[in-house]
C-alpha cells in the first residue's frame, strides 16, 4: 500500500519475546530430558514458548496495520481477520472509533475484500 497512495506499517500488539528468558527455561528443559529421561510433549514446548512473551504495552485492540494516506492525510486502522477469527470487543470499538473520526477503518478477511475497501479510499 505503500505505492498506492497510502503509507502504513505493521503494529506488533502481540508483545516481545523475551529470548534470554526462554534460553535459561531451555536449558533447564534440556537437564530435565537427561535425568528424567523423558522428552517434553508439543504442549510443554509451547508453554515455554508462550511463557517468555513480555505483555505489550500497546492499547489494547489496536489494528494490525495503521498508518495514513498521503494525500489527505488520514488515519488508516487495517485489522486482519483468517478464517473463522473474529473481532475482539476491543477491535470492534477501535475500529468503530476511527470511523467515527474520520479515520479508515477496514476489516481485510481476503485480498479481494480488502481491495475492494481500499479501492472506494483512493485519491
Amino acid at each position: 500500500m505503500n505505492w498506492n497512495g497510502f503509507v502504513v506499517w505493521r503494529n506488533n500488539t502481540m508483545g516481545v519475546f523475551d529470548g534470554a528468558k526462554a534460553a535459561k527455561q531451555v536449558l533447564v528443559l534440556v537437564k530435565s530430558v537427561l535425568f528424567t529421561r523423558k522428552l517434553p510433549t508439543l504442549q510443554d514446548i509451547r508453554s515455554l514458548i508462550a511463557r517468555n512473551y513480555r505483555k505489550s504495552h500497546e492499547r489494547k485492540g489496536v489494528a494490525d496495520i495503521i498508518g495514513y494516506q498521503k494525500k489527505t492525510g488520514r488515519f488508516v486502522s487495517i485489522e486482519i481477520k483468517h478464517g473463522k477469527d473474529s473481532l475482539s470487543p476491543e477491535q470492534k470499538a477501535f475500529l468503530e472509533q476511527a470511523g467515527r473520526n474520520g479515520g479508515i477503518a477496514i476489516v481485510a478477511k481476503d485480498m479481494d475484500g480488502f481491495l475492494s475497501e481500499i479501492n472506494k479510499f483512493a485519491c
